[in-house]
């Protein structure tokens, strides 16, 4: 618990100083990687909380006696979730809000269609190769999750299967959209380089760091597991461990790509 809310604390934190960067004028001159590399892991921690805590609160108010499970220890009061949860929400909108707005400012012209670009890239091929191995890598995570967010305990340890609840369950069928989104962003951007560049982009953007986020996070929080039956499965491990390369895939195909077009804008 210690270890857990040390690095929450560090990336609210960290979320703080992302505000005040794409706020202020001096936030455009800041290197691109350091703004862009925290907006994306916060933008991709975040997405699913926005979508399955709302999700929670609703099926709480319809049936209040199904949130939580019997079994499951309770170590929180209620009202701390609703407090956290509420302002990773308003972080989630407010974050997103201002990126939107400062990436436009600053990326216009490289954010504008290029559909002619695209076709003729020399890099294409390697795109399309990465765009095949991160839906593969990617459909690993999304079917175990789909699984896991309809009841199914294949590969789960019995300890989570006793204290799985219907706010357990909405929050893996939260995460999914999300994977399905990487995959979908990277197809596009790889398979139909004479559309769009925007929608995509944005898929493949949130849903990689999506799977980033989320993958690094439960494989890292696993090691304080002491309990034997609090340990994750290898099934577990395998989906977390899947879930952070496909999104480390997916983001470093969208990085040559935007790379690749801001060298050709300057060469012009």
């Amino acid at each position: 618990m210690r270890l857990v809310n040390a690095l929450t604390v560090g990336m609210d934190s960290a979320v703080v100083v992302l505000a005040c960067m794409l706020t202020r004028p001096w936030g455009r001159r800041v290197p691109a990687w350091l703004l862009l590399a925290p907006t994306w892991l916060a933008c991709g921690l975040l997405g699913p909380i926005l979508v399955g805590f709302p999700l929670q609160v609703a099926a709480n108010l319809l049936d209040p006696g199904g949130a939580s499970s019997p079994d499951a220890p309770t170590f929180l009061q209620p009202w701390v979730f609703t407090v956290v949860y509420t302002g990773f929400g308003i972080q989630a909108v407010a974050l997103g809000t201002l990126f939107v707005v400062h990436a436009r400012r600053r990326w216009a012209t490289l954010l504008r269609d290029g559909s002619v670009e695209r076709r003729l890239s020399p890099t294409l091929p390697a795109l399309r190769v990465s765009a095949v191995v991160a839906a593969l890598v990617g459909s690993v995570p999304v079917v175990l999750q789909t699984a896991w967010a309809l009841g199914a305990t294949v590969g789960l340890s019995q300890a989570i299967v006793d204290e799985r609840s219907r706010d357990s369950l909405l929050a893996s069928a939260a995460f999914v959209p999300f994977a399905v989104a990487a995959v979908a962003g990277v197809l596009l951007l790889a398979f139909r380089p004479g559309g769009g560049l925007r929608l995509p982009l944005a898929l493949a953007w949130t849903g990689s760091g999506t799977l980033t986020g989320w993958g690094a996070w439960w494989l890292f929080t696993s090691l304080g597991a002491g309990e034997p039956d609090a340990r994750p499965t290898a099934t577990m491990s395998l989906v977390h461990a899947a879930e952070l390369a496909a999104g480390l895939v997916v983001a470093t195909a969208v990085v040559h790509l935007l790379a690749e077009r801001a060298h050709a804008l300057r060469s012009r």
